[in-house]
This record gives structure tokens, sequence and C-alpha cells, in this order.
């Protein structure tokens, strides 16, 4: 059977190894891609300002992901404040 997530990493690495290459290194030091299922990409961001940042720019990212990944490797993205742990 293999390892709880296995799967579901091997399918966001595949998916997100060129993040930095897509959204660039001042997105990136800020946003991480977590999960991919059925074309769409949730990301966890660091801070209220970021997710809404990428929230405006969430069609121009599904954009230059097609270009970089090809058509249909992301539909849509979800943009979500990382928790923080106490």
């Amino acid at each position: 059977r293999g390892t709880p997530g296995a799967h579901t990493a091997t399918a966001l690495g595949g998916c997100c190894g060129r993040w930095e290459d897509i959204v660039g290194p001042a997105i990136a030091a800020q946003a991480r891609p977590v999960a991919r299922k059925r074309g769409q990409l949730r990301v966890e961001v660091d801070a209220n300002a970021w997710a809404t940042q990428l929230r405006y720019m969430s069609t121009e990212l599904v954009a230059r992901r097609c270009e970089v990944l090809g058509d249909g490797a992301v539909r849509q993205i979800d943009i979500r404040v990382a928790r923080r742990s106490s």
C-alpha cells in the first residue's frame, strides 16, 4: 500500500517542482504549494496580505503554470493562510 500521503507528495512534487520559476523568488519565499487535487492547487501563505495579493493574481498564476507545465495541470488555485502552531 505504501506510505500514507506518498501519492499526494509525488503528484505535488511533479506539479510544483518549478514553483519558484512560475511565481518568482519573492512570492516563493512567502507561499508554498501544499496539495493538488483534481486540477486545484492549494497554496499556503505566511500572512493575510500575501493571501489577498495572490488571490488577485490567481488567474495569472494559473496561466503561468499552464505555460510552464502544459494545459490542464492546474485550473484553479486555492489560497490559504498557514496555521501557526502555538
